[in-house]
This record gives C-alpha cells, structure tokens and sequence, in this order.
C-alpha cells in the first residue's frame, strides 16, 4: 500500500483515511475530560485563521459523536455559526485507543522552533502592511522578542542575556521564549 508522495507505509501499519463526512454541529460533543484548554482568545484566533484560509482538517469523532481530534476547530466553527462541519467518524477504536489519541494527537504536535528558519520566515512576512500576529498566531510580545533585535540594523548592538535576566534555575529564554534543554548548565552549577 503507498502512502503520501509515493513513500510505502510502514510493515504492520494500517492507513486509517476514514470517510469525511459532513455532520451537523449540534451531534457533535466534547470530549468532557479532554486535557487540552482553549481560551476565548485562542478560540478566536482560529476562527480567524478558518475564514481567512479555509477549514482543511476534519474534525474526528468516534461512534457516538465524541470528538477525539479538533476541539478547538470545534469552539471555532460554533463562535463562526457553522451548521455543519467536515468530520471523520472513526468506530473501529476502541475508548482506550480514542483516549489515547486525543492525548497523542496534542502532544505529538509539540516540538521545539527552528528558531533560526522562524525568524528569516517571520522577516519576510514583515512588511509593515500586515499585522504578524494576526497573520501567524504569534502574541505581539514574542513577535517583538523575535523580530526586535533585528529591525533597523540593532543586531550589531544586540548582547547576550545574563543569568540574572534568565532567572535562577530558568532554562527559558525571556526575549525569545526559546527552552533549552537539560544539558545546558549554568555558571553556578558548572562551579
């Protein structure tokens, strides 16, 4: 069997395309204990990005209409009025392998920036006629954080940030956001 761009899925793996469907909102439910939050704000964010760009990923429930994927496509498309919406309705999993899903499906999706790549990309988006966080998701504070340093040649003045500005024991820069990981020790704990 041939997956995506000609590549054969794994021996042992099953392609799961499901049928989309579109069903009406109000069958839709939560999943009441789902571990994922979405604030108004994130909410509207979506909502936002669905009328700009379109709705492309199908909501997934299970057999009783319970959503394992997309909850906050869900919110989204109910703050926007929506009637119906594109689902894939997946009776083959068991509750133990939905509930698992819906924890791997939000969890998998965290990975760190290419903060390097991210900046050039966010650079040429810049051109003062859009509004990035808007346009990307990005809040206005890691926006400034990102793009700061390099608007109007201030690069040259730029300086590393001190453990002081970090904050004991921190391993998150405070400009960037950027997480660094376990290896990285500090002048205290290099003593």
């Amino acid at each position: 069997m041939e997956g995506a761009a000609g590549q054969g899925i794994a021996e042992g793996a099953t392609f799961k395309a499901g049928e989309i469907t579109m069903m009406d909102v109000r069958l839709i439910r939560p999943y009441q204990r789902n571990a994922k939050r979405h604030d108004d704000e994130q909410v509207a964010r979506l909502a936002k990005e669905i009328v700009r760009r379109g709705f492309d990923q199908p909501i997934t429930v299970d057999g009783g209409n319970v959503i394992i994927k997309g909850h906050g496509r869900f919110l989204a498309v109910k703050v926007l009025g929506w009637k119906t919406v594109p689902v894939i309705v997946r009776t083959d999993l068991a509750p133990d392998e939905a509930r698992a899903m819906r924890i791997a499906d939000n969890k998998l999706a965290e990975s760190p920036w290419e903060w390097d790549a991210l900046k050039d990309e966010m650079q040429e988006l810049d051109t003062g006629d859009v509004d990035l966080t808007d346009l990307t998701g990005f809040s206005k504070k890691e926006l400034e954080a990102m793009l700061a340093p390099f608007a109007s040649g201030a690069a040259a003045g730029s300086r590393e940030i001190t453990e002081g500005e970090m904050g004991a024991g921190s391993k998150k820069c405070p400009r960037c956001g950027f997480e660094f990981g376990e290896d990285v020790a500090s002048d205290a704990e290099r003593a």
